[in-house]
């Protein structure tokens, strides 16, 4: 099922046409996954959102990983998908700090979170980097993927946080665990983290962007400690994507 709507057959297109006939703005119950029975809004992304099978093995490694009460940081939230999940695993007791710089991303995220009467999660609307400051965000050329980066130059200002800046003024507790998907940024992230990685020693998944990317947050991770599995079965560390360090 899930190869059916994700790749571009005929067949797949076929049984895709229905759900462009969803009105966009439309609320919906997740059909299937972790977030099963939640408020999803339709127009906010990908239809695999709501029917629950987006990402299905990041799923369960966040099924296998989170536990109640625990401090799970989401850095690169987009609209929530992998928030509201680690909510519902982590529950009232445990907390959630998503961070997502793009406005349009931002309104969805919070929309979800309100929608779900979630009270475990905050949001910071800061793109998380090596430092305090003033960046660009450039959108993705692509704009139906609703995503971007971090730039020099591009659509508009966002501010930059560190995520040992924030710990050190006492406003983020140190993590359990932590997601970490900004679309090439990520070396950025781990360089702003280096003592709370060091302190905590959080499990991390990690979602790199680009060859020379992926290679210096390898680097930067192993001087720490950790040790890599890939999350592709067919992929060794050195090709995939997607991975999971952790610290023995």
């Amino acid at each position: 099922m899930k190869k059916i709507f994700l790749h571009s057959t005929f067949l797949g297109k076929i049984l895709r046409f229905p759900l462009k006939l969803i009105p966009a703005k439309a609320k919906v119950r997740v059909l299937t996954g972790l977030n099963k029975g939640f408020l999803w809004i339709v127009g906010s992304g990908v239809h695999s959102y709501w029917l629950g099978f987006f990402e299905k093995e990041i799923q369960d490694i966040f099924k296998s990983i989170l536990k109640k009460g625990d401090i799970f940081f989401d850095i690169g939230a987009h609209v929530g998908f992998f928030s509201v999940l680690a909510s519902r695993i982590i529950g009232n007791d445990g907390k959630v700090f998503a961070f997502e710089p793009y406005p349009r991303n931002i309104c969805y995220l919070k929309e979800h979170i309100n929608i779900n009467h979630l009270k475990n999660i905050q949001v910071y609307e800061d793109a998380v980097m090596d430092k305090v400051g003033e960046m660009y965000f450039q959108i993705d050329t692509d704009r139906a993927k609703a995503q971007g980066k971090v730039a020099d130059s591009g659509d508009f200002k966002i501010k930059t946080v560190s995520l040992d800046s924030l710990y050190q003024e006492g406003k983020i507790p140190l993590p359990n665990s932590m997601k970490i998907d900004v679309e090439g940024g990520e070396v950025l992230v781990i360089k702003g983290a280096i003592s709370i990685l060091k302190e905590a020693k959080p499990i991390i998944i990690l979602s790199t962007h680009g060859e020379e990317v992926h290679k210096k947050s390898l680097t930067l991770l192993k001087e720490l400690g950790y040790s890599f599995k890939s999350l592709n079965p067919n992929l060794d560390i050195d090709n995939t994507q997607e991975l999971i360090a952790t610290i023995k």
